[in-house]
């Protein structure tokens, strides 16, 4: 197993990056706690708003505002492992995820490729996302793969079945969602 490198860790030298302190986290957090409950979020899903609904928030029907009292979060919070590991297809390609420890993904979604051999600008196509996975495979310094491009050449109702395969076949890296 990979355990991706510590970030923030105290040692007993070299540079560390606090962005925030523990007082502006919290109230980072505190303030994402009202934007939850007050304001509350989207959600178009109807098993989703009913999961929700049936964990303790309060939910909009017609609206398909989803409104997430404090403590629900705080319980979700604490509820969480404080480990998880994100398995690849190879042992050595785990990915640990815990408290100060740093990994990286690519992120974006492409829509478009640039032929390399033609220069041709064209929608991106499961082709053209098996090979940017190839690509993102062979980078060490990326420990998950996300979804980089979208194919648009396959009928667009499986799509994300035909993006799973041309992803899932090229990478041994852990892969979050098929989407």
């Amino acid at each position: 197993m990979r355990r991706n490198a510590r970030g923030g860790g105290r040692k007993s030298g070299g540079f560390r990056l606090e962005v925030f302190t523990s007082d502006e986290l919290q109230e980072i957090h505190l303030a994402t706690l009202e934007v939850l409950s007050q304001t509350g979020v989207v959600v178009e899903d109807e098993e989703a708003l009913a999961t929700f609904e049936d964990g303790g928030a309060t939910v909009d029907s017609e609206r398909k505002v989803v409104r997430l009292p404090a403590h629900v979060v705080e319980d979700a919070l604490h509820s969480a492992p404080p480990k998880v590991v994100m398995c690849g297809r190879s042992p050595e390609r785990d990915v640990v995820l815990e408290d100060g420890r740093v990994g990286f993904t690519n992120f974006g979604e492409g829509i478009q490729v640039v032929d390399p051999h033609t220069g041709e600008l064209h929608e991106s196509r499961k082709q053209d996302a098996a090979d940017c996975t190839k690509i993102i495979d062979a980078l060490p310094e990326i420990d998950v793969v996300e979804r980089p491009l979208g194919a648009h050449d396959v009928p667009q109702d499986t799509a994300s079945l035909h993006n799973a395969e041309a992803i899932f076949t090229n990478t041994t890296k852990p892969r979050p969602s098929a989407r």
